[in-house]
């Protein structure tokens, strides 16, 4: 059995890397941001200092659906596990970036070596 593996540079897993770290980082803000303005995380239309709050796409992208309130249990599990996603996702991109740079510091050590 033969696998098909794709060539991808170390630029390209790099920069897929850094733009799923900023995803999540903006999914973090979003969902700080929603609950903050009343506990409560996917009612859409809340303004917070000027800024319309996005917690709603966040729980959609996350095939979550309603609302969830911080301060009762199940709302307060929904968002716990929701974090734990984001999280899960950005600390992936990072193990990326790690790998990216550990295959560029071992070319470039062997290429010194001539």
């Amino acid at each position: 059995m033969s696998y098909n593996i794709p060539g991808v540079s170390t630029d390209q897993t790099v920069g897929k890397a850094l733009e799923v770290a900023s995803d999540g980082c903006n999914e973090i803000n979003s969902v700080l941001k929603d609950i903050q303005a009343n506990n409560i995380l996917g009612d859409d239309g809340t303004t917070n200092n000027g800024i319309t709050d996005t917690g709603a796409e966040v729980l959609a992208k996350y095939n979550v659906t309603g609302t969830a309130n911080i301060t009762q249990a199940s709302g307060a599990m929904v968002i716990d596990d929701l974090m734990q996603k984001i999280s899960t996702k950005v600390q992936v991109a990072a193990q990326l970036l790690s790998t990216a740079n550990n295959i560029n510091k071992t070319v470039s050590r062997i290429m010194s070596q001539g």
